[in-house]
């Protein structure tokens, strides 16, 4: 870190943050589509790790467990122009699952309470989630 950081930043640096989080239920509030979008390759956001964060943060913003799940899943569907395979669990659309051993829509952390994946057709055993799920240094 920079020697010459304000004293003040971490304070200043919550409350824009706490800010944009009051924006995004704004926007909610207003009707705009809100889609989740930290999924990228970054040192403090890995791939999954930072969708878990931000629906969290949608939820915080004012949006209910099920409109968060939505975020990530119809929404995105819907913009993609691929709502007719997928972003949705029906016969012949296109998915890979997460069994989770909690309810979503009751709190979006129990997204984080995996019992099993099945992806592309065939069940993921418990051990290789866990792998896939600890982050590596």
């Amino acid at each position: 870190m920079p020697e010459n950081i304000p004293a003040d930043a971490d304070a200043n640096g919550n409350a824009l943050f706490a800010r944009r989080v009051a924006l995004v239920g704004a926007m909610h509030r207003a009707g705009v589509r809100l889609m989740p979008g930290t999924d990228a390759p970054l040192r403090n956001s890995p791939p999954g790790f930072g969708l878990h964060a931000e629906l969290d943060l949608f939820v915080q913003a004012g949006m209910s467990p099920l409109e968060a799940l939505r975020s990530a899943t119809i929404e995105p569907a819907q913009a993609l122009g691929m709502a007719d395979s997928s972003g949705t669990i029906a016969r012949g659309m296109l998915a890979d699952l997460v069994l989770l051993d909690a309810d979503p829509l009751v709190s979006v952390t129990s997204l984080r309470r995996v019992s099993a994946v099945i992806a592309n057709g065939r069940l993921v055993d418990r051990l290789q989630v866990e792998r896939t799920l600890v982050p590596r240094p």
